[in-house]
């Protein structure tokens, strides 16, 4: 779902309590309001339901860098970063949806410092959404995977998995104040379970430790004075999202299903992030339906003043019809052979299509690929190494070898490498490295027009291009 801080809940609201309630729901255009206002913005915006005829990636595993997931990734964000898919939103990020993903683009160019920054900053939303992944799995809410993160054309790109449902600053103007009381309550309890998932160090600190030496996108200086504010006796680093505003937060029947935008998540604790989110957030709404000018209006400032009452409504629960972002099994480096130049695609990420077309994948062969998160580049590649001659035991000497104790494992920088989404699973020995590289495809020239081959010397087994059969 869209990551829109700056729109925040203050949407239009002309509705009167004599008019039939909609569905808040809703995800079918034939059936919004035609005076819905993020309908005139855009129609990807803030619903999804998934479809048979959807577009699904190839690759749906957590993000690790891969020639083959780079040059896949690279080509689709070059074909579907156009005005047709654009959720047309202000701010920092522009976002693109197609079928089952989200494309995000930050606006500034990536060079110098502010490539390292993005960096982290992208390393911090991946291991923040992972860490959170299995808590809120409990309790029935999904996070979005990240597929694909790194530099193409010269800017920041994240790419991620749409969670179905509609997010709560769309379905607001349809719902009732007992129904945004619900959906606060529920949210508390997020706050709340995020809260059990303590840091390893007593100081406040981003999930990705790296990143609290740099300005993160978007975040104001003043912000960052709060979050790192010298330690008071009462305060408890736990894990907070801090960025709990409506558009990122994906409901469905009166109930949170995702939670979106881990960008700015972190090792806070709850009562710095209350003052981030009261002062820095917009999140002041219109009325909603059913409610009169003059009553007291539901309001999205006060969700940290008051705790989790499992008394007021239904308590998330691991819910089996709660659909989950789906596993396939992990590709390797191998498909990149099967993966052909895109050279229909021929715009860039303003939609104007004045970009050049794609690199072919055959420079990617050559070596160019993504940088790790921080601990790939620390740690070794896996080698096989020969195993040591021993001159032969006599016999009646032989001895059992002691046998090895395993290593434990840093919860802060625990492998990301291969792990499933929202499905238990063994977590991988590999771990990724810090910086994310460019697969920037700026200024090649574009490849040259293929031949048609004639009917009577057709060839077997010719590449299609990488998007067949999406």
């Amino acid at each position: 779902m869209a990551e829109m801080e700056e729109a925040g809940a203050n949407h239009a609201n002309d509705s009167t309590a004599t008019k039939p309630k909609a569905n808040p729901y809703e995800t079918s255009l034939e059936h919004i309001p035609s005076d819905d206002p993020f309908i005139s913005q855009s129609v990807h915006y803030g619903r999804y339901t998934p479809r048979a005829d959807d577009f699904t990636p190839r690759f749906m595993h957590w993000y690790r860098p891969d020639p083959a997931v780079n040059a896949f990734w690279e080509q689709v964000a070059q074909k579907y970063c156009t005005s047709e898919y654009s959720l047309n939103i202000s701010g920092p990020r522009e976002a693109f949806a197609v079928g089952s993903i989200i494309i995000r683009v930050d606006r500034e160019l990536v060079d110098g410092l502010a490539a390292e920054g993005y960096s982290y900053a992208n390393e911090n939303e991946l291991l923040a959404a992972q860490k959170a992944e299995d808590s809120l799995r409990d309790i029935g809410v999904a996070v979005p995977v990240i597929y694909f993160y790194g530099t193409i054309e010269g800017r920041n790109v994240t790419i991620e998995s749409r969670i179905a449902g509609v997010s709560l600053e769309v379905a607001w103007k349809y719902l009732d104040r007992e129904q945004i009381e619900g959906l606060k309550n529920q949210s508390r309890q997020i706050i709340q379970r995020l809260g059990k998932i303590g840091s390893t160090t007593d100081e406040p600190s981003y999930v990705c430790r790296d990143l609290n030496a740099h300005n993160v996108p978007s975040v104001e200086s003043r912000e960052r004075d709060i979050l790192f504010t010298t330690k008071d006796k009462e305060d408890d680093f736990c894990l907070a999202h801090n960025n709990l505003v409506p558009s990122n937060i994906i409901v469905r029947d009166d109930r949170v299903v995702g939670i979106a935008g881990w960008r700015q998540c972190g090792y806070f604790g709850t009562a710095r992030a209350k003052k981030v989110h009261q002062l820095f957030r917009d999140l002041d709404p219109a009325p909603q339906n059913g409610v009169a000018s003059s009553e007291k209006i539901a309001t999205w400032t006060d969700l940290y003043d008051g705790a989790y009452d499992p008394s007021n409504g239904t308590p998330l629960v691991a819910n089996q019809d709660t659909p989950l972002p789906s596993v396939k099994t992990e590709p390797t480096s191998n498909d990149l052979d099967k993966i052909s130049p895109s050279n229909d695609v021929e715009t860039g990420f303003d939609g104007t299509g004045d970009y050049a077309t794609s690199k072919t994948v055959t420079n990617l062969k050559n070596g160019i690929t993504s940088r790790a998160p921080s601990s790939d580049r620390s740690s070794p590649a896996n080698s096989v190494k020969p195993a040591n001659k021993k001159p032969a035991a006599k016999k009646g000497t032989a001895k059992k070898p002691a046998p090895k104790k395993r290593k434990g494992n840093d919860p802060d920088t625990e492998s990301i490498d291969g792990r499933r989404s929202n499905t238990p699973a063994p977590r991988a020995s590999k771990t990724p490295g810090k910086k994310q590289g460019s697969v920037s495809i700026a200024g090649s020239p574009p490849p040259e027009e293929k031949k048609k081959p004639t009917k009577k010397k057709k060839k077997k087994g010719t590449q299609g291009s990488c998007y067949s059969g999406q």
